[in-house]
């Protein structure tokens, strides 16, 4: 343990008392944690390990899902298709081919026209007027980990490279090699 930290961190005895010393291995150390911090912050911040997933109320099992419910917004148009907007579903093909799974009532062969209509006809006759989505957040800890393993990693480089590389070149210009 002692080799890793003579290997580390610059000590001489010609350096204890100078205040350039002091201050070197303050903005060395500080910048370390400043950089950790920030990156740590950002890793944590992101969402880049949450992975996000809908479960519908005519589905089963919705109602011993956790997760935040949101209406949907499903509108008949006069033209074009209907407007939806429903969890991560925005096509009649999609919503109805999972609304007709869930009823056991799915047949891969309709066309997404025919989608369209009978879609504009649900939203018209108000069969489809309470429907909600639940979003359900899954945290994938793998990624996690692993970024942060990353961090630490990029974190012990830092502080080598600044510490073990260049203020030990900056105190061997000044003081030259170190008489043992």
């Amino acid at each position: 343990m002692k080799k890793l930290i003579k290997f580390l961190l610059v000590q001489r005895e010609e350096l204890n008392k100078k205040w350039w010393h002091r201050l070197a291995n303050v903005l060395i150390c500080g910048s370390t944690i400043v950089f950790f911090g920030f990156f740590i912050f950002n890793i944590v911040g992101t969402s880049a390990y949450k992975e996000y997933s809908y479960i519908y109320s005519f589905e089963p099992n919705y109602s011993q899902a956790k997760g935040q419910e949101t209406p949907c917004h499903l509108e008949a148009m006069d033209y074009g298709g209907p407007y939806i907007s429903c969890g991560d579903i925005y096509t009649s093909t999609e919503f109805l081919t999972r609304y007709d799974k869930a009823r056991g009532t799915y047949n891969s062969s309709t066309t997404s026209d025919g989608y369209d209509k009978a879609m504009d006809l649900m939203i018209r006759w108000g069969e489809l007027k309470d429907i909600k989505a639940k979003m359900i957040t899954n945290y994938n800890y793998n990624i996690l980990f692993k970024d942060i393993g990353l961090l630490v990693l990029l974190t012990i480089v830092w502080f080598v490279f600044w510490e073990s590389i260049i203020y030990r070149a900056i105190v061997y210009i000044i003081y030259g090699r170190k008489n043992k």
